[in-house]
C-alpha cells in the first residue's frame, strides 16, 4: 500500500534532553507501511538511512519534554519522563486523529448526541439519558485510585490542548463543518469514564427481558407447560449447538449435563399492558443496541508445550462494530523517569479513543486479551406505583418508597439553517422533563400511569464501579499475581480474559461482578421458570427477586464496585496452565452450565443455584478454533505465529458440515427411481442436480470467488494505492475457490428457506401472531430436530411439528426430506429471479452465483454518506457500491455474520466483526506483537496518509509486526516530534 503523499514536518527545534529515542527516515512512498509479517517471527525490521528531523511542538500543561515517534503504520510511540506527560501526550494525539469519534462516544453515553448531530439522535438521547450512564460515570470517577484519576486529568488536558489549537486554526475535523459547528466542548476526566461505560453497556447490558414478552405470548397460545417447553427447548434452545466449553476443553473433562427446567410452573401470566410496555421499550432500544448486536470475539492462548518457539502465544480478535474510523486506536506508551534503570511503563496495544490506557495488548512481561462473557448482570422489574401530591412512590414489601426525580433538559443542533453553533431546546412533546428512578433497582424505562405500573432496570454498570482501574494496573503489571489483583477492579462489562506471560504461564479468568439473587441463593426461582432471572422480575419484593444487598454498616471491600453480594472470585470460571496446553474462548459457555439446556441446574456448595446466564454463543467458533489447534498440533506438533493468524482467518461454516449431510441424503432418496416417494422424485431436475454437485464437494469454506473480492487466502497481494485512488486486490480466484463460492451462496440462501419451511411454519400453525426465534436460535432448533430425528420424528418437546407438509400425510422422514429439497428449490428460484438480480444480474448458470456478490462489508460512519466506507478511503469504484466483497459467513471464526433468514442481497451485508487481529509471542526480552485494524489510525482534520491505509491488509487477513523495542521503532519511524512545555510555563 503506497502513499501518494505524506505529511511534511516543520524544522526541528528542540533538544531531546534525556529522551533519546533515535529515528530514521521513512520508507520511499511506494513501499507498504512498516512490513507485513516476516517469514521468520522475530526478524529485525530494516533500518532507514537517516533520521527524520524532529519537529517541535510547545503545549501548555506539560511538565517536561515528551518524545513522540510516529511509525509507518501511523502508531504513535510516546516516551515521557512522567506518567502525567505520557497521558497528556496521548490525549493530544488521540484528539488529533480521532476527535469527532471521541465526541460521539461521550455524547452517546450521556444522551447529548442530538447536540452534535441533530434531531435524528433525539430518541437515542432519551433512552441513554434515562439509563444514566454518565450519572454512573460521575460516581465511578470517585472510586478510581489517585494514580488513575491523575492520568485521566492529564489526558483531558492533552485533548483540550489539541481542541484549543484546532479551534484557533479553524482546523476542526470535517464532520464539524458539515454539522455547522465551530466549537467543541472541552474534555473532562469523567468523559473517559463515560466512554468506558458506553462500551460496557454495549457488551454486557442484557436485553434478555425480551423473553418475557415471548414467553407470555406462547403461554397464552399453548398453556403454561407447553409454552415454556416451546420457548426454551424447541425454539429458543438454551443448550449450545456445539459442546465447546472453555474450562472443560482446556483441562480435559466433560461438564455435568443439566436437567430440564424444574420447579412449579407459574400460572401468573402478566397482562397485555405489561407486554405493551416492555415491547415498546424494546422497540425503542433496538436502534440504540443495534451496533452491538454482533458483538462477540475470539481468543486463544497456546502454552509453551505446544508453541513452536517454546514461548506462549496469545491471539485475540474482538468482534465489535466495524465502523469508520475504527473503534480502536493503536498506541505505545513508555515512561522513563529520570535516573531509573528501566521504564516504569512500557505498554503497546489498542485503546478506545477517549481513554488513555491500553485496553488489550502487552507490556514487557505480560499480555492480555478479551472476549465478551454474556453472564447475567442485568435484571428488569415490574414496579407497582402510586402518586400522591405529585410525587411517585414504588411499592416494596408493603411500604411505599419515594421515586427519585431527575429533571432533564434536551438540546438539539439545528443543522442546515446556516447558523453556526445553533443549539435549540428540543420540542417539549418529544422528550421527558425528568427521569424517574426506583432507588433500590434503577431507572424507570417505561411507565403506564393509568395502570400505575412501570418497568425499571438494574445493571451493574449503573453503580459506582472502578471503570478503568484494572487497565491502569494491567498496563504496569509484571506477573500473574499482579494481573489477578487488577482483575478484582473489573466490575461491569463482563469479559473472558486471556493471559500469557514471559514466564510461560497461560490463564483464563471470567471477569466482572455477578450479583447473587435472593431466590436463587435459596435454591429455586421464586415463582417458577416463568420468573427466571432472565425474564421480567417482581419489583414489589413479594417474590424474592432482588439482588442480595451488602449488609448495612459492613464496609464494602475497596476492590468491589456494586453494593451487593457477588459470586466469589473462587467460583468464577478460571483456569491456569491447563493440562491440554491451550485455552479457547469465543463467547461460549465457560464451564458447561447450559450443556443440558437448563442454566439453573447446577448448585453451589451452599445449596444455592450456580447461575451464570441463560445462554451463550452456539459454540461453532470455539469448536472450530479448538479443532484447528488440535489438527495443527497433530500435523506439526507445534504451533507458530503464522498458524495462529491462519486460525484467526478461518472462514469455514461449521454448521454446514452438520446440515448438508441431511440434504444430500434427501437427494439420494429422491433418486431411488420406482422406490422413491413421488413427491421427492418430482423435485429432481437438472438445475437441482447442478446445485447438489456444488454442495457435494464443498468443504464449508466461503471465498468471494471474485477478482475484486477480498479473501484471506495465502499469497494474496495488495495493489499499491494512495488516498482517493481505487483499492483493488490482485487475486484471480481458482476453479476450486469459485466452486466453493457458489456453494456458499447456495447453502446460505437454502438455510433461510429451510428455516421458513420448518421453524417458522411450525410456529405459524399455532398462531401467525406468535414471535419467531432469531436466525441463530432457529439454526440450533433445526440441527437438534435433524440430528435427533430417530427419537423425536421431528416433534418438539412442546408438540410442535417441525417437518410437516400441508395437505400431505407421508411418513415423517419423507416429509422431512421433502422440506429439505423444496427449500433448495425455492432458494434456486430466489437466486435466479428478480429479488437477487441487483447482486447477480441475469443469471446464465449457477457459476454466476459468486458469494462475494452477496456477502458485503460496510464500515459505517455516524454521519453516513460520503464519510463511510464505501465510498471513503478510495473505495468509490462501482464494484464496491453495495459494500466491500469479503469472504466469511455465519458463525465463522473470522466473524462476518448476518441473519440466517436472509432473503435479499441487502440482508447479507454486515457491519460487525474482528475490530483488530492481534497475535503476541511472549519471548522474554523480546515480546513481539502482530496486529492490524480495519482502517487507519487517523480520521481527523488533515488525516493524511493514515486515513484507512491499513484496511486492505485487514481485508486480506494480513497483519503487521508492531515496533516495540527502541531499535524497531527507530527502523519504522516516519515522523518525530518533541512536545515541550509552552514558553513561560513554570
Amino acid at each position: 500500500m503506497s502513499r501518494a503523499w505524506r505529511r511534511r514536518g516543520s524544522t526541528a527545534g528542540a533538544v531531546l534532553l534525556a529522551l533519546l529515542l533515535g529515528v530514521t527516515t521513512p520508507a520511499p512512498a511506494q513501499q507498504p507501511p512498516a512490513s507485513p509479517m516476516p517469514a521468520e517471527p522475530g526478524a529485525p525490521v530494516e533500518a532507514r538511512a537517516a533520521a527524520p528531523a524532529p519537529e517541535e511542538l510547545r503545549l501548555p500543561g506539560l511538565i517536561g519534554p515528551v518524545r513522540v515517534v510516529e511509525d509507518t503504520l501511523g502508531i504513535p510511540h510516546v516516551v515521557a519522563r512522567t506518567e502525567h506527560d505520557a497521558a497528556f501526550a496521548i490525549g493530544y494525539l488521540q484528539a488529533r486523529d480521532r476527535l469527532f469519534e471521541m465526541d460521539v462516544s461521550r455524547r452517546r453515553a450521556e444522551g447529548t448526541l442530538a447536540e452534535l448531530v441533530g434531531s435524528a439522535a433525539l430518541s437515542e438521547d432519551v433512552q441513554m439519558r434515562t439509563l444514566g450512564l454518565s450519572r454512573a460515570a460521575a460516581r465511578s470517577l470517585e472510586r478510581l485510585s489517585p494514580g488513575a484519576r491523575g492520568e485521566l486529568e492529564a489526558f483531558a488536558a492533552g485533548v483540550n490542548a489539541y481542541i484549543d489549537e484546532a479551534e484557533r486554526a479553524g482546523a476542526l475535523p470535517a464532520e464539524y463543518r458539515a454539522l455547522e459547528l465551530t466549537r467543541v466542548r472541552r474534555w473532562q476526566p469523567v468523559d473517559s469514564v463515560s466512554v468506558l461505560k458506553l462500551v460496557g453497556f454495549g457488551l454486557s447490558f442484557s436485553m434478555d427481558a425480551q423473553y418475557a414478552t415471548i414467553l407470555q405470548a406462547y403461554v397464552r397460545a399453548m398453556g403454561p407447560e407447553r409454552g415454556i417447553q416451546a420457548v426454551f427447548y424447541d425454539l429458543w434452545p438454551l443448550a449450545p449447538a456445539e459442546n465447546a466449553f472453555v474450562v472443560p476443553d482446556a483441562v480435559g473433562y466433560a461438564p455435568a449435563s443439566g436437567s430440564p427446567l424444574a420447579g412449579a410452573i407459574s400460572q401468573d401470566v402478566q397482562g397485555r399492558g405489561v407486554e405493551e410496555m416492555l415491547a415498546g421499550w424494546l422497540s425503542q432500544m433496538a436502534a440504540v443496541t443495534a451496533p452491538w448486536a454482533g458483538a462477540g470475539s475470539n481468543w486463544f492462548v497456546i502454552g509453551p508445550r505446544l508453541s513452536a518457539s517454546g514461548y506462549p502465544l496469545l491471539a485475540n480478535d474482538p468482534h465489535l462494530p466495524l465502523t469508520h474510523p475504527p473503534v480502536w486506536y493503536q498506541q505505545h506508551l513508555t515512561v522513563q523517569p529520570d535516573g531509573a534503570a528501566r521504564p516504569s511503563l512500557n505498554v503497546y496495544g489498542v485503546a478506545f479513543p477517549g481513554v488513555p490506557w491500553v485496553i488489550l495488548g502487552h507490556n514487557e512481561r505480560i499480555a492480555w486479551g478479551a472476549t465478551t462473557n454474556p453472564i447475567d448482570q442485568t435484571d428488569m422489574y415490574l414496579e407497582r406505583l402510586t402518586q400522591r401530591d405529585g410525587q411517585w412512590y414504588a411499592l416494596y414489601r408493603g411500604n411505599w418508597e419515594p421515586v427519585r426525580v431527575l429533571p432533564q433538559k434536551f438540546l438539539v443542533n439545528a443543522v442546515g439553517n446556516g447558523t453556526p453553533d445553533d443549539l435549540q431546546p428540543a420540542p417539549a412533546g418529544q422528550v421527558p422533563q425528568a427521569v424517574l428512578e426506583v432507588p433500590r433497582h434503577g431507572p424507570i424505562v417505561r411507565i403506564n400511569p393509568e395502570r400505575q405500573e412501570a418497568l425499571s432496570v438494574q445493571w451493574t454498570g449503573l453503580y459506582a464501579t472502578h471503570d478503568g482501574e484494572n487497565f491502569y494496573r494491567w498496563n504496569r503489571a509484571s506477573n500473574l499475581q499482579e494481573f489477578r489483583e487488577g482483575l478484582r477492579y473489573f466490575d461491569a462489562a463482563s469479559q473472558n480474559w486471556a493471559y500469557a506471560d514471559v514466564e510461560g504461564n497461560i490463564a483464563y479468568f471470567a471477569g466482572a461482578e455477578l450479583p447473587l439473587r435472593e431466590d436463587l441463593e435459596a435454591g429455586a426461582v421464586d415463582g417458577g421458570p416463568s420468573f427466571a432471572p432472565w425474564l421480567l422480575r417482581d419489583g414489589t419484593g413479594l417474590r424474592r427477586h432482588d439482588w442480595i444487598a451488602w449488609p448495612p454498616g459492613e464496609a464494602l471491600p475497596g476492590d468491589q464496585g456494586i453494593p451487593f453480594r457477588v459470586l466469589p472470585e473462587s467460583e468464577m470460571p478460571h483456569v491456569v496452565n491447563p493440562a491440554q496446553g491451550f485455552i479457547v474462548s469465543a463467547n461460549n459457555d465457560p464451564v458447561g452450565v447450559t450443556a443440558g439446556g437448563d442454566p439453573l441446574a447446577w448448585r453451589r456448595a451452599s445449596g444455592g443455584i450456580y447461575y451464570l446466564g441463560p445462554a451463550f454463543s452456539p459454540g461453532f467458533r470455539a469448536a472450530r478454533i479448538t479443532e484447528r489447534i488440535r489438527e495443527r498440533a497433530r500435523q506439526a506438533g507445534k504451533l507458530t505465529v503464522q498458524d495462529a493468524m491462519a486460525i484467526q482467518s478461518d472462514v469455514v461454516e461449521l454448521e454446514a458440515k452438520r446440515l448438508l449431510p441431511f440434504l444430500l441424503r434427501a437427494w439420494e432418496r429422491a433418486g431411488l427411481g420406482e422406490k422413491a416417494v413421488p413427491q421427492l422424485a418430482a423435485l429432481r431436475s437438472s438445475r437441482m442436480a447442478e446445485a447438489i454437485g456444488y454442495l457435494q464437494d464443498w468443504d464449508g469454506s466461503t471465498p468471494t470467488g471474485l477478482p475484486e473480492g477480498w479473501d484471506g487466502s495465502p499469497g494474496v497481494a495488495i495493489a499499491s494505492h494512495g488516498p482517493g485512488q481505487a483499492v483493488r486486490p490482485a487475486h484471480e480466484p481458482s476453479v476450486q475457490e469459485v466452486r466453493a463460492s457458489v456453494a456458499a451462496t447456495l447453502f446460505n440462501v437454502w438455510v433461510g428457506q429451510l428455516i421458513r419451511a420448518t421453524v417458522d411454519a411450525a410456529v405459524t400453525r399455532v398462531s401467525p401472531d406468535l414471535p419467531l426465534p432469531d436466525g441463530t436460535m432457529a439454526v440450533k432448533a433445526i440441527l437438534y430436530q435433524l440430528e435427533h430425528f430417530d427419537r423425536t420424528r421431528g416433534k418438539g418437546v412442546s408438540g410442535l411439528q417441525f417437518f410437516d407438509v400441508p395437505d400431505l400425510a407421508l411418513d415423517p422422514a419423507d416429509e422431512r426430506d421433502l422440506l429439505l429439497l423444496s427449500s433448495l428449490d425455492r432458494a434456486l428460484g430466489l437466486l435466479t429471479g428478480p429479488v437477487f438480480e441487483p447482486a447477480f444480474g441475469k443469471v446464465r448458470d449457477l457459476s454466476d452465483l459468486r458469494w462475494g456478490k452477496l456477502h458485503r462489508l460496510v464500515l459505517a460512519h455516524p454521519l453516513g454518506g460520503t464519510f463511510g466506507i464505501p465510498p471513503a478511503g478510495g473505495f468509490d469504484a462501482p464494484e464496491y457500491a453495495a459494500g466491500l466483497p469479503v469472504d466469511g459467513g455465519f458463525e465463522v471464526v473470522d466473524a462476518s455474520g448476518f441473519d440466517p433468514r436472509a432473503t435479499t442481497p441487502q440482508a447479507f451485508r454486515f457491519s460487525g466483526g474482528p475490530s483488530m487481529r492481534l497475535v503476541v509471542e511472549m519471548r522474554p526480552g523480546a515480546v513481539t506483537a502482530y496486529n492490524v485494524i480495519p482502517g487507519g489510525q487517523a480520521a481527523g482534520a488533515g488525516a493524511g496518509p493514515h486515513f484507512a491505509d491499513l484496511l486492505p491488509a485487514w481485508l486480506s487477513n494480513q497483519a503487521y509486526r508492531i515496533p516495540f523495542t527502541q531499535q524497531e521503532v527507530e527502523a519504522a519511524a516516519e515522523r518525530a516530534w518533541v512536545m515541550s512545555p509552552a514558553a513561560g510555563q513554570p
